[in-house]
């Protein structure tokens, strides 16, 4: 026999008897829009969700905070809705050892683990499966970044916040090197395996060009177009062009000009002399025994630089 239920509040007194056409254990009484209803036990895991004033109550999954779709495991995407305030979006672990967050991926996944990316919606950056980080694009290497074009758009920068140095190391097993700018403001090459030794310093201000390797291989100093193996622009009227700095104890020659064996062209020893392969015996004037050709820039023969076994 069909359960009748008699209201007592007034208005109800007025609707008369509600019939319910069948009951079932968890089913949940509600007041209908005239009449009072039975809602059916909802599946395992909903939760009765009220629709607001004037709309039946029902069963709904649930919505986990902010997060839509979380109810089942086979959504593909979740939207997080304009929190109430700045700290509704946070995720704060309940002790200082636990992990915030951890994305695991799956045992043969191939998949991107984490993607960020705008409404079109365009990859910004995302982490691989592999854990390589890509910026702007899909990364071959454990870092990535890519820009559409060159210029302005810089990849990449390490700044801090005073006027202290910025280093990067690059290291393997058995060496490391650091480069970037010390305390005054130098660009540096530096070997920090056995010690901090700067190999290369490069002042702040240097002019263009202070060092430039042609296609060739050809080295400029002060020149962007060199067209022999070191090709030196002096800096000024009255400063040197090159300059060979002598030790205190120095004994092996300041500079010296060879052959493909190596055997000594032409040298300057350690004491100014000059040494030369290039004399030859010499015929006049009387007492000359050897003789220093001298050729224009053409290659022809000008003259001799007359050489004395001794000078009376």
């Amino acid at each position: 026999m069909p359960l009748a239920i008699r209201t007592i509040d007034r208005l109800d007194e007025l609707a008369g008897d509600v019939t319910l056409a069948s009951v079932a254990r968890g089913d949940v009484l509600y007041r209908g829009a005239a009449k009072w209803n039975n809602l059916a036990p909802g599946t395992s895991g909903r939760f009765l969700q009220t629709l607001g004033a004037g709309a039946d109550p029902a069963w709904s999954d649930v919505d986990h905070g902010l997060l839509t779709g979380l109810a089942d495991d086979d959504h593909t995407q979740y939207t997080v809705i304009a929190p109430a305030s700045s700290t509704r979006n946070l995720i704060t672990p309940t002790g200082a050892t636990f992990i915030p967050l951890v994305i695991q991926g799956a045992a043969a996944q191939s998949g991107d683990l984490l993607r960020f990316q705008d409404n079109t919606p365009t990859i910004l950056t995302r982490v691989t499966s592999a854990g390589f980080i890509g910026v702007g694009i899909a990364p071959t290497l454990r870092f990535h970044s890519y820009a559409a074009a060159g210029g302005s758009d810089n990849l990449g920068r390490f700044e801090v916040g005073d006027s202290g140095g910025v280093f990067v190391s690059v290291k393997n097993t058995t060496r490391v090197w650091v480069f970037g700018q010390n305390s005054a403001e130098e660009f540096i090459i530096r070997d920090s395996t056995g010690g901090n030794i700067d190999c290369v310093r490069i002042a702040p201000g240097a002019p263009i060009s202070s060092i430039y390797v042609t296609a060739a291989g050809r080295m400029g100093i002060g020149h962007a177009a060199a067209d022999c193996r070191l090709d030196v622009v002096s800096e000024a009227v009255g400063t040197p062009t090159i300059r060979s700095r002598k030790l205190a104890s120095q004994t092996a020659n300041l500079y010296e000009a060879t052959d493909e064996a190596e055997a000594i062209l032409f040298a300057i020893e350690a004491d100014g002399d000059l040494r030369t392969s290039r004399a030859t015996a010499a015929t006049t004037p009387g007492s000359v025994t050897n003789k220093l050709a001298i050729y224009n820039a053409a290659g022809t023969l000008i003259g001799y630089i007359p050489i004395y076994d001794a000078i009376t």
